[in-house]
């Protein structure tokens, strides 16, 4: 959750599977012109945003949630070696990747 320097990090290491996530459209299409083009990139429409992606109307909880989730939708086939959480909503991030991975886990063993 989150792109930046980490996003290219894991394009220069040859990461094999990535899904990202940002707030906004702007930087998710800059980003995606400088990396692997398999990478995975999902803009999550959370309203009007200040700098850095922060919410402005932090009442408007509805689109919060496509935040959390637009980097796992299409990624529900097995979970991520690694989730890297540096964004915006970080505590509700790391849970929705703790459902993410154990779920995918247990239909990986089944």
């Amino acid at each position: 959750w989150g792109l930046g320097e980490s996003t290219r990090i894991a394009h220069s290491v040859k990461v094999p599977r990535y899904a990202g996530v940002d707030s906004d459209a702007h930087y998710v299409a800059t980003t995606r012109s400088h990396v692997d083009p398999d990478f995975g990139f999902y803009f999550a429409d959370i309203g009007a945003t200040a700098a850095w992606g922060v919410p402005r109307e932090p009442g408007l909880r509805k689109s919060a949630y496509n935040y959390q989730v637009a980097p796992l939708w299409n990624e529900l086939w097995a979970p991520f070696e690694v989730y890297l959480v540096d964004g915006r909503f970080r505590v509700a991030c790391v849970l929705v990747a703790f459902l993410h991975a154990s779920a995918a886990a247990v239909k990986k063993v089944t």
